[in-house]
């Protein structure tokens, strides 16, 4: 059980940041794709027009995929 809760900790979310980004506690993000912890990923995405949610499709395209 100890092992399925550490698995969903660890889950991760890509994100698409339009510039270098620093935000203490939290981290920093460079410009285009960073693939990030979900619980990260909540307190970025509320950065509205510099982070959003990218795609597993576009995740794909990008690296030609």
């Amino acid at each position: 059980i100890k092992e399925i809760k550490k698995q969903k900790n660890n889950e991760k979310i890509a994100v698409y940041s339009t510039r270098e980004i620093f935000w203490s506690g939290v981290g920093e993000l460079k410009f285009g794709y960073n693939i990030i912890s979900k619980e990260d990923s909540e307190k970025w995405l509320t950065r509205k027009g510099v982070v959003r949610l990218a795609s597993p499709e576009e995740i794909a395209k990008h690296y030609g995929k």
